[in-house]
């Protein structure tokens, strides 16, 4: 990404380059941060992998304004390094972005509500129903990201080119290399059916008892219940708004910042960005 490609306006454009997942992420934080939204230029990547790759990119050639926020999903939060993180991003505490929409006197307040027709208790009420689906779901999802992650954890780098000058550097580089090694214990560990037994049980304790004391509004996929709200709230077709999601977490956002109840993270977040740039 060198400094006169496409993207070099764009990271001259403000203090602060912020690149998130998605759209939904994009304008609700636009909405949430109100007036401070002058020193940013939010982009939305597109996925996980995505945010990481251009933040990178951008870093290796001198944008030090760069920044990204991904979701947690089933890792863990980096809060205790804002507003420092060693690898310039950002992870929140709450599974996903849309777990910050699950606000309901938001959701029930907010400007496309039309005409407050639904109540904060019906909304609530509707989105415990999505969220009793979820346990046995997000106790498989864990347990599958988990086997994703332990299987491909320290996969080796591609060499370069004057490394590998015949087969035998080739052959070694592969099967010296510490993931090669312990391949096979990764995947007796993966393949070990007592042990899938026990882990899916243990998230589904977990997740049930987030379910019971309230907890899972942070920790189960706000993505998915905040779609189920959308369509009950402002379930307009696409042919109304191409972006009904988008829209309606423009919606709490805004009305987030105009009754200063904006969620901590959110707030700490643009702090810790700014203070990197010292704005």
């Amino acid at each position: 990404m060198p400094t006169n490609s496409h993207l070099s306006a764009l990271f001259a454009s403000r203090p602060i380059i912020l690149v998130v997942e998605d759209r939904v992420a994009e304008e609700y934080l636009y909405a949430a941060w109100g007036v401070d939204r002058q020193y940013f230029a939010i982009v939305a990547a597109g996925g996980h992998q995505t945010v990481t790759g251009v933040v990178t990119e951008a870093r290796k050639h001198g944008y030090a304004n760069v920044f990204g926020t991904r979701d947690r999903d089933f890792g863990n939060d980096n809060l205790a390094q804002w507003p420092a993180p060693q690898d310039h991003m950002y992870t929140c505490p709450r599974h996903e972005m849309e777990n910050y929409l699950l606000d309901w006197p938001a959701l029930a307040g907010c400007a496309l509500n039309s005409m407050h027709s639904h109540s904060l208790a019906q909304i609530q009420t509707k989105a415990n129903e999505e969220a009793q689906k979820q346990p046995w779901w997000l106790a498989c999802r864990k347990r599958l990201r988990w086997m994703q992650s332990h299987h491909g954890d320290g996969f080796p780098k591609a060499p370069k080119i004057p490394h590998i000058t015949g087969y035998q550097e080739a052959f070694e580089y592969i099967t010296q290399c510490v993931w090669f090694g312990d391949l096979q214990n990764r995947t007796t560990a993966i393949l070990d059916q007592a042990d899938l037994q026990q882990e899916l049980h243990a998230g589904h304790t977990q997740y049930t008892n987030d379910l019971n004391n309230g907890d899972w509004v942070q920790t189960f996929s706000g993505k998915e219940v905040f779609r189920q709200l959308r369509s009950h709230i402002y379930g307009v077709p696409k042919t109304v708004s191409p972006e009904p999601d988008v829209d309606l977490a423009k919606s709490v956002g805004q009305w987030q910042y105009d009754n200063n109840a904006v969620p901590q993270d959110i707030v700490d977040l643009k702090n810790a960005l700014k203070t990197c740039v010292g704005v």
